[in-house]
């Protein structure tokens, strides 16, 4: 059983290998392996991640379906994905496609007016520049090929779509500079002997390097401070730029729209405010401002390359350095250190103490501890010894406690100048999390922008509980100035970016101090999503980068601000109130001493007058009692 199937099964194969080339008797076996190859090259040539054949769904010929079977193990061969598509499955499918494979080659045999037809209802139902094209034109289809008087696939400026005219040796692109034409350019030259040869060099925004006088429609944002909007032409950072690739590209432009906000997504509406969403509703073609690149807003608008790169900050006004510092005189030296000077003072004097009974120069009085331990810190605060030991250990220790006594104190006085002359700002917090924790600063951010949009949405515990400190949304500012006065005035923190306010700094009516939170921000300009524009202007953005043009446009427009000249308040009373305060409390505190001592001593004066007295009378008494026996034993005698 197994032996005759075993023989049926070629001969089968062999009879159908002879009907199939009894049906298809007019196709050469070279013209199949010239389809082949030239897909394959044209794969090479965009280094495509996979490749989809299309074809028309009724189209059941032997003719096609030999064609797609040997491409498909052309590919299989090279470790390229590939699939087969009929029309119908492309329409249903592309979205689909564009989300999970990078850039395929899409093969398009188009072999009669009703396949051209079919696809043109399939290019006209979606944007076609995800991926790359081959079309490939027959016999019947060769006057479209060669003379296409209108934009059949709804080819757009950014679509990469290689055509081959059935019988010539010419690759052609075809893209649109107008919606209503298309631009042939011959791009390569293919053979079965030469396979791919490309007629240019140059890259893909190297050959398409201007818009034909395009004019395109502009949002802008009334307060941003990188462009000027209000009256005549754009003016600042972002305009010049604008410009810049307005003449380079050869564009014109339209000012349509002037937003009062950069824009957020308003859940209620479903939508987007602002200049993002003019964007996302098409209204525009180009957004003109520092807009932040976030993730929401890139799954609506596009982002050219960042313009600049900014750091988030939060501004608040600078506290008054010359307030009373009372832990400056603590400062100095860390807990540990302050420790470690206790620990080593104690060890010190049990180590003097310990000398001085080993070596007892005199008699040892009975409160030598505490004389001890006083003779120490009299050392530590530059004061003289009431005796200077004669033996050289006990001097020896001595000197090593002067010389550590010195030292501790030359950097004690240094830092402690340091903190007291220099006014430097104090503010109760030093990260977010301590910001948020204190409470005691109100929170703002510019209304409607990608700042407020982080606390409102963020999952981050630390903005959670900032947010909690936000200002209610109807107050919160609607320009970067309203911000940063609103900063100076109040105990109030405005979160912004770095860039913006170095921009309007000579503007800024106090002088501010700021936290880093740490984020940095991609500012840029905005195109409609999958806009046929964006790589051409990231392009000509990144070529002006390299060449130091963006520099040269940020030097003109830039305002060199000169450093204001530092006004110093006189001190007052108010200033020096720390250093009264301590000498008032030294005083105060050395007259209590010396009452102290004045008791002290006069209680041990009077409990010595006693025991004199006692003494004396004790004598008295004894005299007193030698005489009386003195005189008696005379009487005695006589």
């Amino acid at each position: 059983m197994l032996l005759s199937t075993a023989v049926f099964l070629p001969i089968l194969a062999l009879l159908l290998t002879i009907d199939s080339l009894e049906v298809v008797g007019d196709i050469e076996y070279d013209e199949y392996k010239e389809y082949v190859l030239l897909v394959s090259d044209v794969q090479e040539h965009y280094k495509a991640s996979s490749v989809i054949l299309i074809y028309a769904g009724d189209d059941e010929s032997i003719h096609t379906t030999t064609l797609m079977m040997r491409l498909t193990r052309e590919f299989s061969s090279k470790f390229v994905l590939s699939l087969t598509l009929n029309y119908t499955d492309l329409t249903h499918h592309y979205d689909h496609y564009r989300t999970r494979i990078v850039r395929p080659l899409f093969v398009v045999f188009l072999n009669s007016a009703s396949e051209i037809r079919m696809f043109q209802k399939v290019t006209r139902r979606s944007e076609i520049s995800y991926p790359f094209w081959l079309v490939i034109f027959a016999k019947p289809t060769l006057r479209i090929c060669y003379e296409p008087t209108e934009n059949y696939f709804n080819v757009a400026f950014d679509t990469e779509m290689m055509v081959k005219c059935h019988g010539d040796p010419i690759l052609r692109e075809w893209y649109s500079l107008k919606e209503d034409s298309i631009t042939v350019h011959d791009l390569a030259h293919w053979d079965l002997i030469g396979r791919l040869q490309p007629k240019t060099t140059k890259s893909l925004y190297e050959r398409r390097h201007t818009l034909a006088g395009k004019n395109l429609r502009i949002a802008t944002v009334k307060d941003s401070p990188f462009i000027a909007a209000q009256q005549g032409p754009l003016s600042g950072l972002f305009a010049t730029i604008l410009q810049e690739l307005s003449s380079t590209l050869n564009f014109s432009m339209t000012i349509a729209y002037k937003e009062v906000s950069y824009g957020i997504y308003n859940e209620s509406t479903g939508g987007w405010t602002g200049g993002i969403g003019r964007l996302a509703r098409k209204d525009v073609d180009l957004g003109v401002a520092e807009f932040t690149m976030t993730a929401q807003r890139l799954d609506s608008v596009d982002f050219t390359l960042p313009i600049m790169l900014s750091r988030n900050q939060l501004y608040m006004r600078q506290p008054d350095g010359s307030a009373l510092q009372w832990s400056a005189y603590f400062r100095v030296y860390t807990i540990d250190s302050w420790i470690a000077l206790q620990g080593m003072t104690a060890l010190t004097w049990l180590v003097i103490t310990y000398m001085r009974l080993l070596i007892r120069e005199k008699p040892i009085p009975p409160n030598h501890f505490s004389e001890n331990y006083l003779s120490i810190w009299g050392i530590y605060c530059q004061q003289g010894l009431p005796e200077f030991p004669s033996a050289s250990p006990m001097r020896i220790a001595y000197f090593t406690i002067l010389v550590s006594a010195v030292i501790l104190l030359a950097v004690y006085s240094a830092c402690l100048i340091s903190y007291l002359t220099v006014t430097s700002p104090s503010l109760p917090f030093s990260n977010l999390d301590e910001f948020a924790k204190d409470g005691t600063y109100k929170l703002i951010a510019f209304q409607q922008s990608a700042d407020y949009d982080l606390f409102a949405t963020s999952k981050d515990l630390v903005l959670k509980r900032m947010m909690k400190q936000m200002l209610n949304r109807e107050y919160l500012p609607r320009t970067m100035m309203a911000g940063f006065r609103k900063a100076c005035e109040n105990k109030i923190a405005f979160y912004a970016t770095e860039a913006v306010k170095t921009q309007i700094s000579a503007r800024i009516p106090c002088d501010l101090v700021y936290l880093e939170s740490g984020r940095i921000d991609s500012l840029g300009m905005t195109l409609t999503k999958r806009s046929q524009y964006t790589g051409v202007i990231n392009y000509h953005l990144q070529k002006f980068k390299d060449v130091g043009i963006m520099n040269r446009l940020r030097s003109r427009v830039y305002m060199k601000v000169t450093p204001s000249d530092n006004k110093y308040n006189p001190v007052n009373v108010r200033g020096i109130v720390t250093i009264l305060l301590i000498i008032g409390i030294g005083v105060v505190v050395s007259i209590i001493i010396l009452i102290v001592e004045i008791l002290i001593y006069r209680l041990h004066k009077g409990r010595e007058n006693q025991k004199l007295m006692s003494t004396c009378k004790n004598q008295i008494v004894v005299t007193k009692n030698a005489l009386i026996s003195r005189e008696n034993k005379i009487a005695i005698y006589r």
